[in-house]
């Protein structure tokens, strides 16, 4: 298990391929450990190496045949690969009472992108989720832009980086006025955190103020020098 969350971390920091590695390892001592096969089967489904993607997940759906992350992935794989049916049909084998949170997050995702906002709801409203979770999910919302149920999700949130995605949020919106003030408030109690230099840089990009856009961007390249996606924000302000 170690070895997973040890994949899980390098795969959250961009290290792909270190983290593939990890979950490799993982598989020599022990050929059939589900979780391990999971997170590889969900690194090359996103790095859109469906063959390998569909490999792993058949070697774990031989050790664990009613696995519901397992089902829910081969699900997703089928949408990426624009097998609608087949999609469904993997959908109909889950039994959603006995879903995990992580399980429940993969399968709101996945109904959100086969337009089934309405199910996506309903699955949410089920869910016990603590903070960390909420805001987990909230992010992953935001990514597909389903934005109302996002706000939803944060409000009980208080930490700096929930009130970092609530003003992407409004940005998304173009709720400008909104936004700004959100990354300003957090900017205020911890001038360090560089992505909220960053994210109101964006916005302020967004809504016309090119040089006040600059003087974020350099703020949030400052806190951070190496950031790529800092540095090509700034060249396009």
């Amino acid at each position: 298990q170690a070895g997973v969350l040890l994949g899980k971390t390098l795969q959250g920091s961009g290290r792909w391929e270190a983290a593939v590695s990890s979950w490799r390892e993982v598989l020599d001592a022990y050929p059939d450990f589900v979780p391990a096969l999971a997170a590889l089967a969900e690194a090359r489904m996103i790095q859109g190496d469906f063959l390998a993607a569909e490999n792993y997940l058949q070697r774990g759906l031989r050790r664990e045949s009613e696995n519901p992350t397992l089902i829910i992935m081969k699900a997703r794989l089928a949408f990426e690969r624009r097998q609608i049916e087949e999609c469904f049909s993997e959908l109909q084998k889950l039994n959603i009472d006995t879903l995990d949170n992580p399980a429940a997050f993969k399968l709101v995702e996945l109904l959100i992108l086969l337009d089934l906002d309405g199910e996506a709801r309903k699955l949410i409203a089920r869910l016990r989720l603590e903070n960390r979770e909420r805001f987990e999910l909230a992010n992953t919302l935001v990514t597909l832009g389903s934005y109302e149920e996002a706000k939803k999700l944060l409000q009980p949130l208080t930490s700096i980086s929930a009130q970092v995605l609530r003003g992407r949020v409004h940005a998304s919106q173009l709720q400008f006025d909104q936004a700004k003030p959100a990354f300003q408030a957090v900017i205020k109690v911890n001038p360090a955190y560089w992505p909220a230099w960053y994210y109101l840089g964006q916005t302020l990009m967004d809504s016309g103020e090119a040089a006040e856009a600059i003087q974020a961007f350099l703020k949030a390249l400052e806190l951070q020098p190496r950031n790529v996606n800092v540095l090509y924000k700034l060249g396009q302000a």
